[in-house]
């Protein structure tokens, strides 16, 4: 079972280089603890660079500690970019992303 739920809308890390011209996401990391005491990290995006955000990735497995799914998540939100000196991107808007 994938440990991640990802928009299909997103570029694979592998189209993307330092010399890419498109948006850096804006995105947040935030991690939630579910009635049964599990936890959950989220990746969340706000598509219009507001203060809006909506869920761009989730994990799919409960961690029995708040350190562990932080570190879960971050793993991920760092697989998002090929590159970490610019950080995850939108895909092209040209169709070519």
């Amino acid at each position: 079972m994938d440990a991640m739920k990802r928009d299909s809308r997103r570029r694979s890390p592998n189209d993307i280089d330092a010399t890419d011209s498109s948006q850096l996401l804006s995105v947040a990391l935030t991690v939630d603890q579910l009635d049964g005491g599990e936890f959950h990290w989220l990746i969340l995006e706000s598509f219009d660079h507001s203060m809006e955000f909506e869920q761009l990735a989730a994990s799919v497995i409960g961690f029995d500690t708040y350190a562990e799914a932080l570190e879960a998540g971050f793993e991920v939100l760092k697989g998002m970019s090929l590159d970490p000196r610019v950080g995850p991107r939108d895909a092209d808007e040209s169709g070519n992303g």
